[in-house]
């Protein structure tokens, strides 16, 4: 089974990270296949009142998520930067497109194909959270 975590938070200090936002957890069979342990994990967590949701596509959710580090959060933590700030800067956006083009072309390579509009909906996220440092993934639809 696969997952993606989303999740944004800052770290307030060495050993400290606090939430910032209600996180939310996609999840699925590696193989696509339903199976009883995803509607059981679903029941645990709806039971604990965590946002889920299970995917059937879940290789292409890992690959988003993946597209979405290895732009923002490594822009943040080199900077230092909230998401906030690395959007008011527009000098960065085709950095971040190549950056995140980049990813899309070793999905690709894997058997994996990530859409350009799936970049661009990346790209245009909804900053509501947008005041930490972007350790996590800030809200988006």
């Amino acid at each position: 089974m696969g997952s993606a975590l989303y999740f944004n938070g800052v770290l307030e200090n060495d050993s400290t990270v606090v939430q910032k936002a209600p996180g939310h957890i996609v999840f699925g069979e590696m193989d696509h296949q339903r199976s009883e342990r995803e509607d059981w994990l679903s029941k645990v967590f709806s039971h604990a009142d965590i946002s889920h949701k299970i995917s059937n596509t879940i290789n292409h959710e890992i690959w988003k998520k993946f597209i979405w580090n290895n732009a923002y959060n490594s822009i943040s933590a080199i900077t230092k930067t909230t998401l906030e700030q690395i959007h008011s800067s527009e000098g960065i956006f085709p950095t971040i497109k190549q950056m995140m083009n980049e990813v899309q072309q070793v999905a690709l390579a894997e058997g994996i194909e990530i859409q350009d509009q799936i970049i661009d909906e990346i790209i245009n996220i909804d900053l509501s959270y947008s005041d930490v440092v972007s350790g996590g993934f800030a809200k988006m639809a």
